[in-house]
Parts: structure tokens; sequence; C-alpha cells
């Protein structure tokens, strides 16, 4: 990984106002902070948190989105501008294999989408964007995966995504907000979660780990940079529907990524290799072929039409945004 961070003055949005489902998620919080930053009003919706509004301009609704009545909504809050759809059932991998969870996920992933939208409309919002996941192309990549490419959802989360896509896209023919739907790859920051803090755990153990091999070229995005695109580009746009892919400036293996987390860390790498055969053959042996493919797979992401369409080049460099992420881990531990 290299390159200096491009990271400059933030620029101010022409937004006024925006809502944001989701709000008290990992990247919900960021967006807000990235927009209140921008002088942007903001209504957030959470499961978790109690309404209220603080000094920075934030109103929080409580409840979950399948109990929100539109009209109710659209009588106590104040229109907006856009309209942001982060929140959803993630992929947990005790639930992607579970037949028996892909209703939990059409429940989480589409009604709850076409409630936000509903919500979007009833609010006035001009443009409706929905944080969707790679994913809906696959969990691998020959080449770097492009808007266009064919759908190819591996499991019940991507699949659940995949048909809040098109439903949306049904939905907006017969609507005056537009739509803009966001695919990130793993998304990592400050106060990540998931696989990516797993990781940081075993690069701070130093845990002898088989992965050296591991060169695999994948696409990232830093919280921050997408926090730019959905603010600073989005709100510009003028198409009626629109998919948009996005990542970092630079991709990195998983090996790559473990050696420069023990680098910050002023660990030791302990990564050893095993031959990429005998580790598949393993993986499938024991029933990890898809935790597997995660690390050794290419998996990259295509954003050149983002990046010429809004002129856009990710602010925060792989390296500074990795040390951010690092350091604030080891802050926590």
């Amino acid at each position: 990984m290299s390159g200096e961070s491009l990271q400059g003055p933030l620029q101010k949005s022409t937004l006024r106002s925006a809502a944001v489902t989701g709000a008290s998620g990992f990247v919900g919080r960021h967006l807000v902070q990235h927009l209140v930053a921008a002088d942007v009003a903001v209504t957030g919706f959470s499961r978790t948190a109690g309404s209220s509004r603080d000094q920075q301009n934030i109103r929080i609704m409580a409840g979950d989105l399948g109990s929100l009545d539109p009209e109710d909504i659209a009588r106590t809050c104040s229109p907006v501008d856009i309209f942001y759809h982060l929140a959803g059932r993630a992929h947990r991998p005790s639930e992607l294999e579970d037949d028996s969870c892909a209703e939990l996920f059409k429940n989480d992933n589409v009604r709850a989408t076409e409630r936000a939208y509903q919500l979007a409309q009833g609010l006035g919002a001009r443009r409706f964007v929905y944080m969707s996941s790679i994913k809906v192309l696959g969990d691998a990549s020959v080449s770097p995966l492009s808007p266009s490419d064919s759908l190819q959802p591996a499991d019940s989360y991507a699949r659940s995504k995949c048909e809040a896509e098109a439903s949306l896209q049904h939905m907006q023919l017969k609507s005056d907000v537009a739509i803009t739907v966001v695919r990130p790859p793993l998304i990592y920051g400050p106060n990540v979660g998931g696989n990516f803090e797993r990781l940081l755990g075993l690069a701070h153990r130093a845990i002898p780990l088989p992965l050296s091999g591991a060169r695999a070229p994948r696409s990232m995005i830093n919280v921050r940079n997408l926090c730019t695109l959905l603010v600073e580009c989005i709100p510009e746009d003028d198409a009626a529907y629109r998919v948009l892919h996005v990542r970092d400036a630079n991709d990195v293996s998983v090996e790559q990524l473990l050696t420069s987390m023990s680098h910050i860390m002023q660990k030791r790498s302990r990564l050893f290799f095993v031959p990429e055969k005998l580790m598949r053959i393993i993986a499938s042996w024991i029933g990890r072929s898809t935790q597997f493919a995660r690390l050794f797979d290419p998996m990259q992401v295509d954003d050149s039409e983002t990046r010429e369409l809004f002129s856009w080049i990710p602010p925060q460099s792989t390296d500074a945004a990795l040390k951010e992420t690092v350091d604030c881990w080891i802050s926590q531990h």
C-alpha cells in the first residue's frame, strides 16, 4: 500500500437537510458526523436511540422501520433534500447458510427498504440513496466488477440486496424521487466491527497464520471516503436511477493488510506460507470454503464510472485510513 493522503478541507455540501436510517450504525454514525460538519440538518432513524434533538442539529427518531407510518413521519418531521437508507441486516456468517434466515433478510433488507422509500416520498426527498453491496455480483472477481455486470448473489444476504435493488427500480418508475444505489466492498474505518475488527485482533496478538500466500487483490472503501461521495457528489446527480461502485485508490491483499496492521502496531508479523491448493483442499474438508475465498480469491471493483461522473478522487489514502483505524482500535483495547 502506498500513496500520500489527499485529504483537504471539507467541501460544504449544497444540501440543507437529510434523513439517515441506521444512524446509530457504523456507517451511519460517520455519515451523520460528515453531514453535520457540512452544515446539514439531519433526521436520523434508529432502532435503539431515543427521540431527541441536540445542539448539533440532529434529530433521532426511534423505532423499527416497519412500525413507522409514512404519513405520521411526514407530519412530525421537516422535509429533507435527500434520504440515505443504510439500515439493514448484515451478513452474519451463522445466518448466510441457514435457509430459515432467508425471511429475516427479506424483512430487514427488502421490506424495510420499500418502507424507507415510502418515507422518503413522504418527506419530499429529491433523491433516495440505497446502500447495497458489491456482493450482489458475487464473492470473487475474475476482472474488476462494474455496475453493468450480471447479478450473481451467492447467499441469502446478497439475494436480499438484489431483491431490494429490483424493488426500488420498479418503485421509482411511479415516483419523482430519484434513486442512487451504492455498492461498496468491505467498509473499514475507526470503530469498525465484523471481519475487519477480527483481523485487527489477530494482528495484535501476533498469531502465526498460514496467510503469506493470500496475495489476491481485494477492493475496500474507507468510511470517510465513502461519506465524501455520499455527501459531496451524489446530491449533484440528476439521473432518475443510477448504480455506483466505489473503492479506495488502492486495492490490497489480505497479506498486505495484516502485514501493515502489524507494522503500525509495532508487532511482529508471523504469517507463514502454505500452498494455496492445499489450503483450498483443507478449507473444503472442514467446511470453510467461503472463508477461504474471502482470504485468497480476488475481489476487485471497477469504480471508473463513479470517478469520471463526479471527477472524484478518494480524499484519504489507504495507508492514512488504515493507520487511523488501527490507532482507534488500539486506543480502545
